[in-house]
């Protein structure tokens, strides 16, 4: 009798992480089933003693316990849906009252809007930066609103560098934080991103990004007609601020988002990013004081 799923996986690296991922596949449809993942830091010694043991326990477990998913590990059964409520919708409130969109994706609720938040969870407040020579030089957390309006707040959400992303004040509603790296990873790879890429640098992931986007024509440039935003995660062009403080115009090109990972280059951070001109999502690193938008996930 024929193997009904087989297991295989693949070790990377980026910087000094190793990343190990373990798949498992239908052998009848290719489909991947489960996935698991274990990031090391250090020498490749340590990913095969630790990372292995780890990641086949994952497996294992997700086999045997299909539950909510969790930061490092990404489950689908033989019908492409989750063991959890995918595109069950709701609402998060933050501290200064903003009334946020929600959406499942992934076993994992996201913010469907962009933050706009202008006090920590704690009350106190960020720092409104709006002169270009004092966030260039910032070390500390900050945000604005694009081109220094407090109107495009509404309708965009503000940009935070990641200082305030960082900050053990946090800016994430209560219950809520900003996305690691690899919960970025995590959406894509539902959305259907492949292994192959979802560790790459650069553009990665055909149509991810369109599932991303919104499909309202008023946000995103004419040159991009497939936003279909399968996913319900809404993403809209907001701009960003360059780390030099100036900002990037227009703001219906592209917009950028943070992670809460940091790079092995202490000074930069992960980020996504989406274009008009492109289907695909970006991966790569941005010096901390760029200011960018964010969403949040439900802890």
């Amino acid at each position: 009798m024929g193997a009904e799923q087989i297991i295989g996986g693949t070790i990377g690296k980026i910087g000094n992480v190793f990343t190990v991922s373990v798949r498992m596949i239908d052998v009848a449809t290719g489909e991947i089933l489960i996935v698991t993942a274990y990031d090391h830091i250090g020498e490749i010694g340590g990913l095969l003693t630790k990372g292995m043991k780890a990641t086949v326990t994952r497996l294992m477990d997700s086999i045997n316990k299909p539950t909510p998913l969790e930061d490092k590990q990404l489950v689908k059964n033989k019908s492409n849906t989750m063991f959890n409520d995918a595109g069950k919708t709701g609402t998060v409130t933050d501290i200064d009252g903003n009334v946020y969109k929600t959406v499942n994706i992934s076993g994992q609720y996201w913010m469907a809007e962009n933050l706009k938040v202008t006090r920590f969870r704690n009350g106190e407040l960020i720092d409104n930066i709006t002169s270009s020579d004092v966030w260039e030089n910032l070390t500390t957390s900050a945000y604005c609103n694009y081109l220094n309006r407090i109107e495009n707040a509404i309708e965009y959400g503000s940009l935070y560098n990641w200082y305030a992303v960082n900050d053990s004040r946090n800016i994430a509603p209560n219950g809520w934080h900003v996305p690691s790296d690899r919960m970025w990873k995590q959406l894509e790879m539902f959305l259907g991103m492949t292994l192959s890429e979802v560790n790459d640098v650069g553009f990665r992931g055909r149509y991810v990004g369109n599932r991303l986007k919104d499909s309202t024509s008023v946000y995103w440039s004419g040159s991009d007609s497939y936003a279909i935003n399968r996913s319900g995660f809404s993403a809209i062009p907001a701009g960003f601020r360059w780390s030099n403080g100036t900002f990037f115009s227009p703001v219906s090109f592209n917009t950028y988002f943070w992670s809460s990972t940091v790079h092995s280059d202490y000074d930069y951070a992960w980020i996504r990013a989406l274009f008009s001109d492109s289907s695909k999502v970006y991966r790569g690193i941005d010096h901390k004081s760029s200011g960018f938008s964010v969403r949040c996930v439900k802890d």
